[in-house]
């Protein structure tokens, strides 16, 4: 295609080696433009700004992580703080035994307290991404139990 490019200009261009009349003039600005697009397409597909250094880029994927609680707490605290991170701007459902709580993790992290009724306590956080609706989900398992753990 470069090849094509380069004869219709030096055609355009070179022919007799006359200035360029009117008639001409139309290719000219086509060939000009034509140009103009393929230097700024390569440019930008090769350019390199300086602002990232190698092994610093953060990566923007959904992710959760999910700091407290860990997986199959005992406890005997009523009260329960559900803590993480996403990777992303996104927003977190954190449901428990009796609520769900919708959280914008606009900072990349969230935190949240949940009641905890006696016994097993299934808690799901879902991270969902509102720009491609993509959504990753976890669930940990609490026990309560009203009554000193101290020696288990």
């Amino acid at each position: 295609m470069l090849k094509n490019l380069l004869n219709f200009v030096s055609l355009v261009v070179v022919e007799n080696d006359s200035p360029p009349t009117p008639s001409r003039l139309p290719f000219l600005f086509v060939g000009l433009l034509i140009g103009l697009f393929l230097a700024t397409f390569f440019w930008v597909l090769v350019k390199d700004d300086g602002t990232s250094e190698k092994g610093s880029e953060k990566p923007n994927v959904l992710s959760l992580n999910i700091n407290t609680p860990t997986e199959n707490l005992a406890t005997s605290q009523k009260t329960l703080t559900v803590a993480g991170s996403t990777g992303i701007k996104s927003v977190v459902t954190v449901t428990g035994p009796s609520e769900t709580k919708i959280i914008d993790a606009s900072s990349e992290t969230f935190s949240t307290t949940l009641e905890l009724t006696e016994g097993k306590n299934i808690i799901d956080i879902v991270v969902y991404d509102p720009k491609s609706g993509s959504s990753v989900h976890e669930t940990r398992e609490v026990l309560f139990l009203n009554e000193d753990l101290s020696s288990l």
